[in-house]
């Protein structure tokens, strides 16, 4: 449905772009991409920004916080992503080795740090068919501190909790016996909205978009080949909002067809321990 071309933001964009997919960077810009990337975005550009705030490592499990001069630009639009992680309860799960005697086995264990996102704002067209999102290493938009409108379009579940900078703590062990919904319980954090309005050039004081709209997402590996990119409702979710900021908002709805989540129902580790047992003695 769409022409793709690259970009480096080296040089202008040219007018016929209808949408500019922004995927994310882990260093400083020069002056000309900035500039060419604010022109772009106060001549009516559409945008979605797949931007870290925080670089992660999950096999070292450490983190610290991302650099760059996109934040000094964002900020000055009113688009701020805090300092953070967001960890919740409804969670993806990574394989840890672990001896029992003689042996090494792998474990699955849910890590927070993977959050599979359900909560979606049903009330939008992007997201009103997705069922679920996987995520990896998200942080939480700052919604108070922006005089553009802002809709949410996604959030992490109630049980939710933040790691903070400077001393980000994503280490598994905190987590691998312990209830993770008695830890994490500080409320729902937004994780993608859309924001539209008034957004003046930070290099020519007389240039102003009326009608600029931006789809932020704050995890670049939202579509990465190792991230989340493989899983459907992400698939659905870039794809609807391509189609969103294009104009083509028909064709969401033509792509109607929901991603179906059905998990197993989530027990208490003493119902587990019991079902086990059962299932051991019972046959005896």
């Amino acid at each position: 449905s769409y022409q793709l071309i690259n970009t480096t933001l080296e040089e202008e964009l040219d007018d016929d772009i209808s949408v500019l997919v922004f995927a994310g960077v882990n260093k400083d810009l020069s002056d000309e991409q900035l500039q060419n990337l604010d022109e772009f975005i106060v001549q009516g550009g559409k945008v979605m920004f797949f931007q870290d705030r925080v670089e992660a490592n999950l096999q070292q499990q450490s983190a610290k916080l991302l650099e760059s001069n996109i934040f000094d630009l964002l900020s000055f639009y009113g688009i701020k992503i805090k300092e953070n992680l967001v960890a919740d309860a409804k969670c993806g799960q990574i394989s840890i080795q672990r001896r029992q005697g003689f042996f090494s086995m792998n474990t699955p264990v849910n890590y927070p740090y993977l959050p599979l996102v359900t909560n979606m704002n049903k009330e939008h067209p992007i997201t009103k068919n997705i069922d679920i999102i996987q995520t990896v290493f998200f942080s939480e938009l700052d919604t108070l501190h922006t005089a553009l409108k802002f809709e949410p379009l996604f959030f992490s579940s109630e049980n939710s909790s933040t790691t903070s900078n400077p001393d980000f703590d994503i280490r598994i062990e905190k987590y691998m016996k312990n209830n993770l919904r008695m830890m994490l319980n500080d409320g729902k954090k937004v994780l993608a909205g859309i924001y539209s309005g008034n957004v003046k050039s930070k290099y020519d004081d007389n240039l102003e978009s009326q009608d600029t709209e931006i789809i932020f997402i704050a995890d670049s590996d939202f579509i990465m080949t190792g991230g989340g990119a493989g899983a459907e409702g992400n698939l659905n979710f870039f794809i609807n909002s391509i189609d969103y900021l294009s104009g083509q908002k028909s064709l969401i709805d033509l792509r109607s067809r929901e991603t179906v989540y059905r998990p197993l129902k989530e027990v208490s580790n003493s119902q587990k321990d019991f079902i086990k047992y059962l299932n051991v003695i019972l046959p005896a």
